[in-house]
């Protein structure tokens, strides 16, 4: 019986002091958010949105259950048609309930913003991702920005970069988008504007459709829509990134040889958004800068 109480005792000690760390930190990002207008901008302003042929009929990679709505949301509320190819990975989590509740999730927005959904067969050549691009007329692809701490981000473009030899003859744009860590300053960045109404329709669509995510601070990803938002005129945005297919392929390789170096502390730092920016920036920047040296050197 002590041994009981001794363990309840400090489960709710831990609880405790999680709701301490989380009161803490929307606390600072309701204040960051406050000093906003008074930031001035450290980033090229992003001055192309976009174009309505790239939103009359996008296709989304989502690796995860919620991803498509932190990262696309104003794609999905503004595209003619759109359509999201589900990969069902579950990161930590492989259960079949918690398999059944995040597809459940997914579905469930889906009814607010009618968009169509295809589910990963789960085949190891991902020939039904392949058809699905061969066969409809995308008028462009996002995808997860791989510079991530979170491998499954970084495993769904290494799929799409397998497949992209034999849809390459589509000439689809393809762009990144993010989720928990925001896109670098370096990279040549289209948007979509969000007033103070959009903003509010996205918090309130993740909270009522997630709840199994309700541990996932929405505020923070409001924080990095307003951020980069500033000196654009506009209340927040959302960003996607655009590099070409030759960088795409390095950067993957570049990222195998440092994710634990550069990609894999990102994770720690997710909730200090200005840290998270530099981070980015200096690891694309260090990408740049020696990442084709390093590798002539290695094959020499």
């Amino acid at each position: 019986m002590k041994y009981k109480s001794d363990l309840k005792n400090m489960i709710s000690k831990t609880e405790i002091k999680r709701n301490i760390k989380k009161s803490y930190l929307k606390f600072k990002w309701v204040i960051s958010i406050f000093f906003i207008p008074f930031t001035k901008s450290s980033e090229p302003i992003e001055n192309e949105a976009l174009s309505e042929e790239e939103l009359r009929n996008p296709l989304i990679l989502v690796p995860h259950a919620d991803d498509e709505w932190i990262g696309c949301s104003q794609i999905l509320k503004n595209a003619s048609e759109k359509t999201i190819y589900y990969f069902n990975f579950l990161g930590n989590n492989y259960s079949k309930e918690n398999e059944l509740t995040r597809l459940h999730e997914l579905k469930n927005l889906q009814k607010q913003i009618r968009f169509n959904l295809q589910v990963s067969q789960k085949q190891e050549d991902y020939k039904d991702l392949e058809k699905l691009i061969i066969e409809n007329d995308f008028s462009s692809i996002f995808i997860p920005s791989p510079i991530d701490w979170h491998a499954e981000h970084i495993l769904t473009n290494k799929i799409f970069l397998n497949l992209f030899p034999n849809i390459e003859n589509q000439k689809i744009p393809f762009y990144f988008y993010h989720v928990s860590v925001p896109l670098s300053r370096q990279m040549e960045k289209k948007y979509l504007p969000m007033n103070r109404k959009d903003v509010k329709e996205k918090e309130d669509a993740f909270i009522k459709h997630y709840p199994s995510q309700r541990n996932l601070p929405i505020e923070r990803f409001t924080l990095q829509n307003r951020l980069s938002a500033i000196g654009s005129g506009h209340f927040a945005i959302e960003t996607y990134a655009k590099i070409s297919f030759t960088t795409w392929g390095k950067l993957l390789q570049f990222i195998d040889l440092y994710y634990e170096e550069y990609f894999l502390p990102l994770k720690h730092i997710i909730d200090f958004p200005i840290k998270i920016r530099k981070a980015v920036d200096a690891t694309f920047e260090t990408f740049l800068s020696t990442f084709e040296f390093k590798t002539q050197n290695s094959e020499d």
